[in-house]
C-alpha cells in the first residue's frame, strides 16, 4: 500500500494495541481485524478470488473479506441515515477504495455494485441490532459506544431519539408482524449455508468408506438437505411444527423420486414442491446469499412444466374427481327433487286456498253483504253495444262507479266495475273502506291509481286487472227506469233468481282461476254454423272476466260458445230442425269481403233449411232472420 493511501479507512481503535478497558465479564468484542493493518503497512494486498457469475468470494481469505467489508459499512456510514440510499455517494466510494487497497479485487462495475449493496445490508443489520439490544432489549442500561469505538455519544443519543419516535415504532411493529409470518426460522450461524454445507460435507467425508482423504466423491448437497438441517436443532427437533411437516413431505418426495413416481425438473425440485410455493426471483432457498435463481437453476425454459407423476397416479386422481362429481350431481338431483316437491305442494295449497276463498265469498255474499254503497236504482251498461233493456238486466250485476283521482282536485279519471269475488286480493285482506274494481273506461290514462300494484301504477294500465279503489273516491252511476211498476218487478225477479245466479257466478270464478295459465280449447261442429269442417276456438281467463263485468263488449269466442250452447239446447228441446245459427267469424265486417259473406249466407240457408237463423253480428247487434212462412206460436 502506498504511503499516501487514505488514512482512517478502519476505525481508530483497530490500530491501537494499548487500549485499556475496565474490568468486566469477558465477551465477544467488536470486529477489529488488526492483522489487516499490518498487511497494509507492509504495502501488500491480500489475494482474493471471485466467482464472476455470483460475485461470491473464494479461497482462504474469503471469510475475513466478508467481515472486513461489513466492518467498513458500520464504521464509515453514519447510523443517522434513514436508509442506504441516503448515504452520500462519496462515503460509498471511500468504502470501495478501502476494499481495493486492502484486497486484490478487480475494479469492475459488477463487483462494486454487488459488494456495495452487501455493505448496505450489513449496515442495516447493524442498526437493527443496536435497536433490538440497546434500546428495546436487555442492554438498555449500557452504551454501544463502549464496544464500538467508532460511535460517539452524541451520535448515539440522536439515533436513540429517532428510534423512539412514534412513527418509527409503528414501522417497527409492522415489520415484527411480517417477521411472525416466517413459520420456518433457521438456526444458522454467521457462516450461513456455506459454513453449514462445509460442515455436512466434512461429516459425509468422515463416514465415507472410500476414506477421509478422498473428498472428490462428495458432490454438492441438494438444497432440500441443507434447508432441513438449517432448521433442525441438535436434539433432532425442528424449529416449528410447520417445518416438521415440510421435512416429512421432503422425505416422501425423496422416496417417490427413488421409486420413479416423482421426477424433479428445473425449478420444480423437491424443496419447491414440498413447500408448495415457487422460488422468489431475488433469492434461492437453502443455498445462501450471492446465488440468484438464474445462477442456480439456469434460465427458465419455454416448456416449463409442473412435476411429473405416473400414469397410475393420474388415473387415480381422475377417478377421484369423477367420484366427487357424481356425488355432487346426486346431491343436486336430490335437492332439486325436494325443492320441486315443495314448490308443487305450496302451489297446490295456494290454489286450494284461493278456490276456498272464492267459494266462501260467493256462499256468504247473500247472507252477509259487504258494506258497500249500493245504488238506489238498477244499473245498466253505459255502452250501447251491450245495452240491455231493464226487464232483461241481470239483477246480480253490481253498479258501475265513477272513479276519481286521489288529489286536491279529485278529477274523474275512469269508470269501473265493482266485484265481490272474495275478501282478499293479492294475498291482502280488503278493508271496508276499499272495493275491488276493474276499470272499464279510461278517462285519464296518465293519472295514478290510489292503490298501485306491481303491474298497475296508472289508470292506463288498469283495464283487465283487479285493483283496489277507496270508497271515498268513487260514486255509483245509476240510470232510473221510468216505470216504477217495472222496477218493482225487477226487484222481485232479483230476489227470486239471486241464489241460482250466485251459483253461476261462483262457478265462473272457479273456472277463471283454473284456466289462468291454460285456456280451454273447444270444437265447433260443422252442423252448428253450416261450415264444411269443425272449427277450434279458445276460452281464456280474460273472456270470463268480460262476462262477469257485464259492460265489456263480448269477444267472438264468447259468441261462439253461446251459439254452441244454444245448439245443444235446441237438440235437447227437439226443435233443432227449426233454429239455425250463423258463424260470427264469417260475417264480421273486418277481414271478410261482402261477396264472401253473401255466398256463405246463401249456402247456409239452402243447406240448413231452418226456419229461424240467429246471427250475432259483432259490430252492431243481434240479427234475427226468419222465413215469411214461419210460425212462432208453438
Amino acid at each position: 500500500m502506498s504511503s499516501d493511501a487514505p488514512s482512517g479507512d478502519l476505525p481508530p481503535s483497530q490500530g491501537a494495541d494499548d487500549i485499556h478497558t475496565p474490568t468486566r465479564k469477558k465477551g465477544r468484542s467488536g470486529t477489529r481485524l488488526r492483522e489487516l493493518v499490518a498487511t497494509r503497512n507492509a504495502d501488500h494486498r491480500l489475494p482474493i478470488r471471485f466467482d464472476m457469475q455470483t460475485c461470491k468470494p473464494l479461497g482462504e481469505n474469503s471469510t475475513k473479506f466478508i467481515s472486513y467489508v461489513a466492518l467498513l459499512g458500520r464504521s464509515k456510514a453514519s447510523i443517522l441515515c434513514d436508509d442506504w440510499d441516503h448515504v452520500p455517494e462519496n462515503v460509498k466510494n471511500q468504502i470501495w477504495q478501502s476494499i481495493l487497497v486492502t484486497y486484490d479485487v478487480p475494479n469492475t462495475n459488477l463487483l462494486r455494485t454487488k459488494w456495495i449493496s452487501y455493505v448496505g445490508e450489513r449496515w442495516k443489520n447493524f442498526k437493527t441490532m443496536l435497536t433490538s439490544h440497546y434500546i428495546y432489549g436487555s442492554k438498555t442500561d449500557k452504551s454501544p459506544c463502549e464496544k464500538y469505538q467508532f460511535l460517539d455519544e452524541e451520535t448515539w443519543q440522536a439515533f436513540k431519539l429517532k428510534r423512539l419516535d412514534p412513527a418509527f415504532q409503528a414501522k417497527r411493529r409492522a415489520a415484527q408482524e411480517i417477521a411472525k409470518k416466517n413459520v420456518h426460522p433457521h438456526i444458522l450461524s454467521r457462516g450461513g449455508y456455506e459454513k453449514l454445507e462445509q460442515k455436512m460435507m466434512k461429516e459425509a467425508s468422515t463416514s465415507n468408506p472410500i476414506g477421509a482423504s478422498d473428498t472428490s466423491a462428495i458432490t454438492r448437497l441438494p438444497r432440500h438437505v441443507t434447508w432441513k438441517r438449517a432448521r433442525q436443532r441438535p436434539s433432532g427437533e425442528y424449529t416449528s411444527e410447520e417445518t416438521a411437516s415440510i421435512a416429512k413431505r421432503i422425505d416422501e418426495l425423496v422416496e417417490q423420486s427413488t421409486q420413479g413416481t416423482f421426477t424433479p425438473e428445473g425449478r420444480e425440485d423437491i424443496l419447491a414442491v414440498a413447500i408448495g410455493r415457487p422460488e422468489h426471483s431475488g433469492r434461492v432457498r437453502g443455498v445462501g446469499k450471492f446465488i440468484g435463481i438464474r445462477q442456480f437453476f439456469g434460465p427458465p425454459t419455454s416448456h416449463h412444466s409442473k412435476a411429473h407423476v405416473s400414469e397410475e397416479v393420474l388415473k387415480g386422481i381422475r377417478e377421484e374427481i369423477r367420484q366427487e362429481m357424481r356425488e355432487e350431481i346426486n346431491e343436486m338431483k336430490k335437492e332439486y327433487g325436494d325443492m320441486r316437491a315443495q314448490l308443487k305442494k305450496e302451489y297446490s295449497n295456494m290454489r286450494a286456498q284461493l278456490l276456498a276463498d272464492v267459494r266462501a265469498e260467493f256462499a256468504s255474499s247473500s247472507s252477509q253483504p259487504r258494506n258497500f254503497p249500493q245504488p238506489s236504482h238498477l244499473c245498466i251498461s253505459t255502452k250501447e253495444s251491450c245495452d240491455v233493456s231493464p226487464q232483461n238486466a241481470s239483477p246480480t250485476i253490481d253498479a258501475d262507479y265513477e272513479l276519481f283521482s286521489d288529489d286536491a282536485l279529485q278529477c274523474l279519471v275512469a269508470l269501473g266495475k265493482m266485484y265481490t269475488l272474495g275478501s282478499t286480493m293479492h294475498h291482502e285482506t280488503i278493508t271496508t273502506d276499499m272495493m275491488r274494481v276493474v276499470v272499464v273506461d279510461v278517462r285519464d290514462a296518465t293519472a295514478r291509481v290510489p292503490v298501485p300494484t306491481e303491474d298497475v301504477q296508472t289508470v292506463g294500465q288498469a283495464p283487465g286487472n283487479f285493483i283496489l279503489w277507496p270508497l271515498r273516491l268513487s260514486r255509483a252511476i245509476v240510470k232510473k227506469v221510468e216505470a216504477q211498476g217495472q222496477e218493482d218487478m225487477n226487484e222481485s225477479l232479483q230476489q227470486q233468481s239471486q241464489p241460482s245466479q250466485q251459483i253461476i257466478l261462483e262457478q265462473l270464478g272457479v273456472l277463471a282461476v283454473k284456466i289462468s295459465l291454460s285456456p280451454i280449447e273447444l270444437q265447433m261442429p260443422p252442423e252448428v254454423t253450416n261450415r264444411t269442417s269443425s272449427l277450434s276456438f279458445f276460452i281464456c281467463q280474460k273472456d270470463i272476466f268480460e262476462i262477469l263485468s257485464g259492460t265489456d263488449m263480448l269477444c267472438i269466442s264468447i259468441l261462439q260458445l253461446w251459439l254452441l250452447y244454444l245448439h245443444r239446447l235446441t237438440i235437447e228441446k227437439k226443435n233443432d230442425h227449426i233454429y239455425g245459427f250463423i258463424d260470427p267469424v264469417a260475417i264480421q265486417g273486418v277481414g271478410n269481403k261482402g261477396e264472401e259473406v253473401q255466398n256463405y249466407l246463401l249456402q247456409a240457408f239452402v243447406n240448413g233449411k231452418k226456419q229461424v237463423y240467429l246471427a250475432p253480428y259483432l259490430q252492431h247487434s243481434l240479427m234475427f232472420i226468419a222465413q215469411k212462412t214461419s210460425h212462432f206460436d208453438n
